[in-house]
């Protein structure tokens, strides 16, 4: 499960997810644009910590990671 101050999202609602630079999206099926606010950094010092986590819980989950730009709704 991914949780923001919003929403609750179970991993079976989350279709992949974006990495570009150090900017990360997660992309809900039948959605064609990441929504603002599953889109995140990871502050300075905690970044490579963070990117592995991510990448930890894409594999447990059977997720894809892309490395490619994606865009965001507000």
């Amino acid at each position: 499960m991914i949780s923001t101050k919003k929403q609750k999202y179970e991993a079976s609602q989350i279709e992949c997810i974006y990495m570009n630079y150090r900017r990360i999206g997660i992309k809900l099926y039948g959605k064609r644009i990441v929504p603002m606010d599953l889109c995140f950094y990871f502050q300075k010092g905690q970044e490579t910590a963070g990117v592995e986590a991510v990448q930890q819980w894409a594999e447990q989950n059977h997720k894809e990671i892309k490395h490619k730009f994606f865009q965001t709704l507000a």
